[in-house]
C-alpha cells in the first residue's frame, strides 16, 4: 500500500493540470515502488497564499509519499528522483519539487478494521532488482 499527497501554493507554480500532476506521482509510484496499478492514492491540495507562511527558499510542490516501511534507501531515491523528472516533464522546475517518503510500518496502518498485517496485500519490499 501507498498513497501521496501532493500540496502547492496557489500562483507559485506555472499553471499545470492538477490531473497530470497526479498521474506523474501515481505512475511514479508503480514503477518505483512496485506497487499494483490500482492501488496508489494521490490527491492534490493548492492553498490561497495567505494560508501559508514558508522562508522564500521553500520548495513550491511538495509530494508525501506514505507507505509501508522497508524499502531500501535505492529504492527512495529513485522515487524522488523519477517524481521530479515527470514534473520537469511537465513544466515544474525539478529545483521545486519536495519529495517526503513517510515510512509507516505494516502495525501502524489498518485496512477496514483489520490490522494490514494480517491481509494477504501484494507488497514488494525486498531490495531493488536491477
Amino acid at each position: 500500500m501507498a498513497m501521496a499527497h501532493i500540496e502547492m501554493t496557489e500562483g507559485r507554480v506555472a499553471p499545470v493540470d492538477a490531473k497530470k500532476l497526479m498521474a506523474a506521482v501515481r505512475r511514479a509510484m508503480i514503477e518505483v515502488l512496485r506497487i499494483p496499478p490500482d492501488d496508489p492514492l494521490v490527491r492534490l491540495s493548492t492553498f490561497p497564499r495567505d494560508h501559508v507562511l514558508a522562508p522564500a527558499r521553500m520548495r513550491e510542490v511538495t509530494v508525501h509519499v506514505l507507505m509501508f516501511a522497508g524499502r531500501p534507501e535505492t529504492t527512495k531515491n529513485r522515487l524522488y528522483a523519477e517524481v521530479a523528472n515527470r514534473f520537469e516533464a511537465l513544466g515544474v522546475p525539478r529545483g521545486d519539487v519536495l519529495v517526503v517518503v513517510h515510512d509507516v510500518p505494516v502495525a501502524n496502518w489498518g485496512v477496514g478494521g483489520v490490522p494490514a498485517g494480517d491481509l494477504d496485500l501484494d507488497i514488494v519490499l525486498a531490495p531493488d532488482a536491477e
